[in-house]
């Protein structure tokens, strides 16, 4: 339920577009037979109330109940929408002229990020996205593309929080903010060779969200979603902004609960925190990352999914010398264990989710580093796992066969007696930093550019 928002945009922009798919059928049944034109119509009424029933469905469940003085809504100018092919010409030649500035500022803050807020607008959210990140990319770089950064930087930095006083703008428009967020690029891609830099100044606002008691959960998934590209682009450079990001995801990832959000949901936003541990790629000045990746693997009672998006985030990390590989392959070898006990005693063998959760084991063991008299032995593990996963390339073997196989090869793990290493809590963490952060980051962008011009529509989030 808690992410019915997205599923409810998503369902609008399926309706819509099988409206069209619809009219382009109607077009070619006027050529056909009369039988031939029977048959189609039963299929685009099938269409039709099937995607009825979905987009009734996911009303149903949206629990976000609308205030009593309803959404918030920005003013929009339409008169600015003349001025789009100027904007154009103006990103793709890189540079301002006289005067244009201004009129680029007055475009995007009055028309083109304003119409984010309106509610027949709600449908084409992910759309405005998509073309604000192709003006970005048409821009590259220089003037044109830094102020169009900074002007979306500020905006969407407003539009997906909650005003007490001026009042809450819809969920869709929220989430589809934090998402731009993540999306903007210091440096475009602009070939396919080249990498895109992450806007740094986009990290704070996306760790204030997720940190914010107040904030939805859907807002919150969006900044992680930012967080995991941020760190696999290497666009959390700065090392206080590590230092802050790692904490709160460290925090996240070792809370087994929260009140009132799904334990899916909660697991799901726990498996993402990971992946943005494994995609910072530290195991901690005192191995406290890898450390809590280890009991996240090792938490029999928790979905596959979180399991095993922690042990591939353990093969991420860069471990010092010295370090102790013992509990990682003991919390691994748990996983391979739970996965081939679930699948005997559910009776119903998918050779595609036991290879999965087998790859991820066999990810998390690939970094581990070797060390002499380790029990149980990452070595011994690796070899295991990978006659294991040989066993897939054979062709001949149905799938009771090969199940027998892999089980059959379970006994040959290590021992896995000895209990995994001390967990973390949920509610008094011992070996977290000190320096969580507070719900408001110190470091947060200035709130409004200096040179924003005084003639803007009033009703811009202050």
């Amino acid at each position: 339920p808690i992410y019915c928002v997205w599923l409810f945009q998503v369902g609008q922009q399926s309706l819509n577009y099988n409206l069209r798919c619809e009219i382009q059928m109607m077009r070619i049944a006027s050529k056909m037979p009369f039988s031939a034109r029977s048959v189609l119509l039963v299929l685009v009424v099938s269409l039709v109330a099937a995607v009825s029933v979905t987009v009734s469905a996911v009303h149903a469940a949206d629990d976000i109940q609308e205030p009593d003085r309803g959404w918030r809504v920005l003013k929009v100018d339409e008169g600015q929408k003349s001025q789009r092919r100027v904007i154009t010409k103006i990103l793709r030649s890189r540079v301002f002229e006289a005067d244009q500035e201004k009129m680029f500022q007055n475009y995007f803050y009055g028309y083109e990020l304003s119409r984010w807020s309106l509610p027949e607008e709600r449908a084409r959210l992910s759309g405005f996205r998509v073309q604000l990140s192709r003006d970005l990319t048409a821009a590259r770089s220089g003037p044109p593309h830094d102020k169009l950064n900074e002007i979306v930087l500020v905006f969407m930095s407003k539009l997906c929080k909650d005003d007490a006083a001026k009042g809450s703008f819809h969920p869709a428009a929220r989430v589809n903010a934090m998402m731009m967020l993540g999306e903007l690029n210091d440096k475009e891609m602009v070939s396919s060779t080249d990498r895109p830099v992450p806007l740094p100044e986009a990290v704070p606002i996306m760790l204030e969200a997720i940190v914010d008691s107040k904030q939805l959960d859907a807002v919150k998934i969006a900044a992680l979603t930012g967080l995991v590209r941020h760190a696999a682009l290497n666009g959390i450079s700065n090392a206080t902004q590590r230092g802050k990001v790692s904490a709160a995801m460290l925090k996240l990832a070792t809370t087994k609960s929260k009140p009132g959000r799904s334990d899916d949901g909660h697991a799901w936003m726990r498996s993402m925190a990971c992946e943005v541990l494994g995609n910072l790629g530290s195991a901690g000045g005192n191995n406290e990352i890898s450390t809590a990746l280890c009991n996240v693997v090792g938490e029999n009672t928790s979905p596959f999914f979180l399991r095993t998006m922690a042990a591939q985030s353990l093969g991420k990390l860069k471990y010092s010398p010295g370090f102790d590989p013992a509990p990682a392959a003991l919390a691994l070898g748990h996983l391979i264990a739970d996965a081939c006990a679930v699948e005997d005693e559910a009776k119903t063998f998918l050779r595609r989710r036991v290879k999965a959760r087998l790859v991820a084991a066999s990810v998390g063991l690939a970094v581990l580093p070797a060390k002499p008299g380790a029990k149980p032995s990452p070595e011994d593990l690796k070899r295991t796992v990978a006659a294991m996963l040989k066993l897939f390339d054979d062709t001949k073997l149905d799938e009771q066969d090969l199940f027998a196989q892999i089980k059959g090869l379970v006994p040959t793990l290590p021992k896995l007696a000895k209990p995994v290493a001390k967990r973390v809590t949920e509610d008094t963490p011992e070996d977290l930093p000190e320096d969580l952060p507070e719900d408001t980051p110190e470091d947060l962008p200035v709130d409004e550019p200096k040179d924003i011009p005084d003639d803007l529509p009033e009703d811009l989030p202050e």
